[in-house]
């Protein structure tokens, strides 16, 4: 019976390669958070007022953009739906509104080779 050996691999860092990239992305965002509050108590010892009230105005302009972009999307829809009830092809050129497909048949018939 052989007996199996395996390598220890040479990486520093342990688990893998999902783990590691989410350790970095856990420091990413405890950073991201410590900048924001940093800048909050500096936007709140420069106004003058509370952190409710500078969390309310954040909040308001927040949804003003969120807004916006949803009009600005639902405008884009609509005049791609515009564009294309414009087009030729779309339009259904019978008086009764019904899209006929006519093809002409073949006469005869195929005769199979024996």
């Amino acid at each position: 019976m052989a007996t199996i050996t395996f390598k220890r691999s040479c990486k520093s860092a342990p688990g893998n390669s999902k783990s590691r990239y989410k350790a970095r992305r856990k420091a990413q965002r405890e950073s991201g958070r410590q900048v924001e509050a940093l800048a909050r108590k500096i936007a709140v010892a420069a106004t003058g007022c509370s952190i409710n009230v500078l969390r309310a105005t954040e909040g308001a302009s927040d949804y003003a953009k969120q807004l916006d972009r949803s009009i600005r999307h639902h405008e884009q829809i609509i005049q791609h739906r515009e564009q294309r009830e414009r087009n030729k092809h779309m339009k259904v050129c019978n008086e009764a509104g019904r899209q006929i497909h006519a093809v002409q048949k073949r006469k005869g018939s195929s005769i199979p080779l024996i």
